[in-house]
Order: structure tokens, then sequence, then C-alpha cells
């Protein structure tokens, strides 16, 4: 009577392969959300920064129009901590945003950061935010 129990090292090799080769299928899926959620992210923040531009356009007397709105107090090359401040109900604390300058923010939108250079690269957005024009222009890096 032969009273084997377990598997054999054939059997588990299988199952390793087969468990790789359903993660290797799956990864392309979950970058894919990656890119479409902070794509979705981004949209959201520049369309609420738009309507915040107006709204705050449409509350202005003509003495306070003057006076560009100030965004935050953010230091300018810095990764955004408190991005946007003055201007949305919620400050932006997202590691994508960069504050290049007073009006001049800079977005990964390759999911690479912590340096500078790493918003710079090519397909990265550059956020032009004109507050006495009430304008957000945007362009990509790389097309301009």
């Amino acid at each position: 009577m032969n009273n084997n129990k377990g598997f054999s090292i054939k059997e588990l090799i299988m199952v390793f392969v087969v468990i790789g080769i359903l993660c290797a299928a799956a990864i392309p899926g979950f970058n894919y959300l990656q890119e479409t959620k902070r794509s979705a992210d981004f949209e959201k923040t520049i369309a609420s920064l738009k309507l915040s531009l107006n709204n705050n356009a449409k509350t202005t007397t003509d003495d306070q129009a003057q006076t560009a709105v100030l965004l935050d107090e953010e230091q300018a090359q810095s990764i955004c901590q408190n991005c946007f401040s003055k201007l949305l109900p919620e400050p932006l604390a997202n590691r994508l945003w960069f504050k290049e300058s007073e009006n001049t923010y800079l977005y990964s939108a390759n999911g690479n950061y912590g340096h500078a250079n790493n918003y710079n690269e090519q397909g990265d957005y550059r956020i032009q935010i004109d507050t006495k024009q009430n304008v957000v222009s945007v362009s990509v890096i790389g097309l301009e």
C-alpha cells in the first residue's frame, strides 16, 4: 500500500508557473489603472482650478480685481504639500505636483517624482495660472 501525502515537486513547480503567468498578465492592467486614475485626478484638479478662478472673478469688485489672487503660500521649487490653498476648498498635497514658480506648476504624468528634473520629462504637464486674467493654461512638456 502506497501512502503518499502532499504534492510532488513537479506539481509545486507547475502551480508557481501558473501563478507567475497570471501575475505577468495582470501587471499591465494594473499600470493602466494607475495611469487612468492619475489622468482623472489631474483633469479634476484643473477643472476645479478653472471653476474656482471663475467664481473668484465673479465675486471680486473692481478694486480687488487689480490685485492678483494668491494661489498658496507654498515655496517655489518644492513638491506640493499645500498647493492652491487660497483657491481650492481643500489644499492639494500630492507628490505628483511641483511648484516651479509663483504661478507655474508642474505635474508628473508618468508618476516619477522626488526631484525637480523628474517633473520636466516629456509627456509631463506645465500649468500656468494667470490670476489677473483668470486663465489656466496647460501644456504638455516636449510638445511645446
